[in-house]
């Protein structure tokens, strides 16, 4: 019988990578963790060993990756604005199924924010809270550049300058309307979500006028999104020396 035995090299690469994957994955947990525990309990009420404890790890572990509260909340914060990015990338895209037309478009937009400020309340209240990370929480949840594109498919003939103008001060509207909503946690949820998607197409019909009865772009809309399913992501961290827990 023959046996065949990697080569060095590759079983170095194979053990590396399996170390690496091991790193990812515990990485992403402390993230979970620290994101439940900083929403629920806030900066000063979470602590390493609760963090440690609810990912499943050693306090010595915890700090092979991170050195302090400090270096969490910055992977926390970052994984929160790259789920936001991810979000509204994908709005901006829109699969190809069916037509839409311009309101369904609106009302799809502000249901699936109002979705991701659900999933996230607590971590994205805390990391807003913060006035180190508030400019930038708040920069991304204004971003533009999505929804330029996605403008622009009802308005071909609008600037882009105009276009920009516009999907700002909506994207200002949709968030204070879903802030809003988040706070209320009332059953007219829904109402709250159609009346805001009311207001920003008046707004948007004010400033451009009316627009395309049929436009080519398609979409299938679904309440629940896969896109987003309310974890935050971690990317890697580069390891530091081991910390003192004394």
């Amino acid at each position: 019988m023959k046996y065949s035995y990697m080569s060095t090299p590759s079983r170095s690469r194979f053990v590396a990578r399996k170390r690496q994957d091991r790193g990812e994955r515990r990485i992403a947990d402390v993230v979970g963790a620290a994101s439940f525990l900083f929403g629920k309990h806030g900066f000063d009420g979470t602590t390493m060993n609760a963090i440690a404890a609810r990912a499943g790890l050693s306090i010595g572990s915890l700090y092979q990756y991170f050195p302090d509260k400090d270096a969490i909340v910055d992977a926390v914060a970052a994984a929160y604005v790259r789920a936001w990015e991810a979000q509204s990338l994908d709005l901006s895209r829109l699969p190809l199924e069916k037509p839409l037309r311009f309101a369904e478009v609106v009302q799809y937009s502000i249901e699936r924010t109002v979705q991701f400020n659900e999933k996230h309340a607590a971590i994205g209240a805390f990391l807003r809270a913060d006035p180190r990370r508030a400019p930038s929480i708040l920069d991304i949840q204004t971003k533009i550049d999505y929804g330029i594109p996605l403008l622009a498919h009802f308005y071909p003939r609008a600037t882009r300058d105009d276009l920009a103008g516009v999907v700002e001060i909506c994207a200002l509207l949709v968030r204070t309307g879903t802030d809003a909503i988040a706070d209320d946690h009332s059953a007219k949820r829904d109402w709250y979500v159609r009346e805001l998607s009311t207001a920003v197409i008046a707004y948007i019909s004010a400033r451009l006028g009316a627009p395309l009865s049929a436009a080519p772009l398609t979409s299938t809309l679904t309440r629940d999104s896969q896109a987003d399913d309310g974890r935050l992501a971690a990317k890697p961290q580069r390891r530091v020396s081991t910390k003192s827990t004394h």
